[in-house]
């Protein structure tokens, strides 16, 4: 019996039931972690819980009560202090919570003084989750303004007819969203540092870390290549190969599509979850897997890179999260393009 197909959802809160169909129309089983209080379920995860699993972090690094009075006050913080507003922030939102506690909180506090780690775990896991909620804010803004364009690029721009003139090439010269770098190096580092921290200890290996956000592969990619040690198998290994999208159907027919295509593309699924599994094993040439199953709701293109286990060797300090990468996968799904072999 051929070995399940599950992934880590990387470093997303949350996916649309659209997406998570998606990364679905070739995976068994995804698990999206989420952080305390974020209270965004998505409906796929209710519905189908065999297949989208949703965890927590642990309890003991669970926020304390007023967290989302925090959060409101961060979001506003943020919009005016966008590069140094998580460290500042966190420091006062410590202070604010530890003066608000009740009496045998602080009571504690008074009999563990002298105990500075357990604060600065209190306030690591504060920061994490600062960083994780808003992030998930950052990444619905930008998929409405990509929505938006895509609407214009379809039906027009709202002001055709509205003035004398049109603007010609006005659409077609605005930044393209989904290509351009939405966050900076910065805070980049800043979500993935939030994720191992709330989440590192939960993954297993060879269990890939799959991503829909270019850029989070891109970081990770041009990251390990500049650091990762000059020896021999220090590089990455990998493996580019398309499948059909069956995100455009909904409830029965997606699961009974899903389940005949699964039996289609078995030499696929089985050579990759080998891959998986092996960190030595090769993955076949295309020609003997056979052809890509034909479906007329388009195709996904998929990407995963195979890091090397490279034992005690550490990123430098300020990527050190992305060495916990070592001896993983990371993987990246996109819509391919209609003409893409």
């Amino acid at each position: 019996m051929m070995q399940k197909l599950t992934a880590f959802i990387f470093p997303h809160a949350y996916l649309s039931d659209g997406n998570l169909k998606r990364v679905l129309s070739f995976f068994d089983k995804v698990t999206l972690f989420q952080p305390w209080f974020f209270e965004k379920m998505p409906p796929m995860a209710r519905e189908c819980p065999d297949l989208v699993a949703v965890e927590n972090p642990r309890e003991d690094v669970r926020p304390k009560e007023g967290f989302k009075s925090l959060l409101a006050d961060y979001r506003h913080w943020a919009e005016t202090n966008y590069e140094r507003g998580l460290p500042v922030f966190a420091a006062y939102a410590r202070d604010r919570q530890e003066n608000e506690s009740h009496t045998w909180e602080i009571r504690s506090m008074i009999r563990n003084a002298g105990k500075s780690s357990e604060k600065d775990e209190a306030e690591k896991a504060l920061k994490s989750h600062l960083a994780l909620h808003l992030a998930e804010d950052m990444e619905e803004e930008r998929q409405g303004a990509a929505h938006l364009l895509k609407s214009v690029e379809e039906f027009g721009s709202p002001l055709k007819g509205a003035v004398e003139e049109d603007l010609p090439g006005f659409v077609e010269e605005l930044p393209r969203i989904d290509s351009e770098p939405f966050y900076s190096e910065e805070r980049l580092t800043q979500i993935l540092d939030a994720w191992f921290a709330l989440f590192g200890e939960k993954v297993r290996d060879r269990v890939p870390f799959l991503t829909m956000n270019p850029q989070v592969m891109k970081f990770v990619k041009e990251t390990w290549e500049e650091f990762a040690p000059e020896r021999e198998n220090a590089g990455y290994r990998s493996i580019t190969f398309r499948s059909p999208n069956l995100s455009a159907l909904t409830g029965h027919a997606f699961l009974t599509g899903r389940e005949a295509l699964f039996a289609e593309d078995k030499l696929r699924r089985k050579a990759l979850a080998e891959w998986f599994s092996e960190s030595g094993a090769a993955f076949p040439p295309e020609t003997d897997l056979g052809d890509v199953p034909k479906r007329d709701t388009g195709y996904l293109r998929w990407t995963f890179l195979s890091f090397p286990d490279l034992g005690d060797w550490k990123m430098p300090k300020r990527y050190e999260r992305i060495g916990e990468l070592s001896g993983k996968i990371l993987g990246l799904v996109e819509e391919a393009e209609a003409d893409e072999r």
